[in-house]
């Protein structure tokens, strides 16, 4: 009985997205409450790039444990989904997404608890996390968050950490080139 809500749910949301409605609040928490993969991908979905079509707006310390919570599974258990209309981030996608959440959050005036969440989970996943979920924080996170000098400190105590300083140093070297690659071409400033 569940898969077939959880259907329905996604049936439902999928046609207010083909015709740009309003999409109800109720019809996305269904969806991030789901156990169902593809319906959380399509609340994240939602969340991430339809904000503005959902009704009423939903606050942010509501969504924010969801949206953490699906990126970092998005890294640790990527989904294998063969779907090709899947709103499902690859591991990469992810985490370049927690990257935004991270610059967008550190100049937010309410955005401290969820920066130092942020912080502390990508600390625990690469701690954790085998070869493939290292390299992923490694390269698809930390190396760009590195690119902003305004960020570096927040990882410094990778620095003095045994099992991080190699991927610290290496990103860092990244961050450094990348930035200076920037100075020098101004056309690069609005990437990443």
């Amino acid at each position: 009985m569940r898969a077939s809500a959880d259907d329905s749910n996604r049936a439902d949301l999928r046609a207010l997205l083909e015709a740009d409605a309003r999409i109800p609040a109720r019809l996305v928490e269904k969806l991030m409450s789901s156990a169902d993969r593809e319906g959380q991908a399509d609340a994240y979905y939602c969340l991430s790039e339809r904000w503005v079509q959902i009704q009423p707006e939903l606050e942010l310390w509501t969504t924010a444990p969801f949206v953490l919570g699906f990126l970092f599974r998005s890294i640790t258990d990527p989904s294998a989904s063969a779907d090709l209309d899947s709103h499902a981030p690859s591991a990469f996608e992810a985490a370049r997404q927690l990257l935004a959440i991270l610059r967008a959050r550190l100049v937010h005036p309410q955005g401290e608890p969820i920066v130092a969440d942020l912080i502390e989970r990508i600390d625990r996943t690469f701690l954790a996390g085998d070869e493939t979920v290292r390299d992923c924080i490694e390269t698809g996170f930390l190396e760009h968050a590195l690119e902003y000098p305004e960020l570096r400190q927040l990882f410094a105590h990778w620095a003095h950490h045994p099992e991080m300083r190699e991927a610290h140093f290496r990103a860092l070297e990244w961050g450094h080139a990348d930035e200076h690659t920037q100075k020098r071409n101004p056309r690069n400033r609005s990437a990443g």
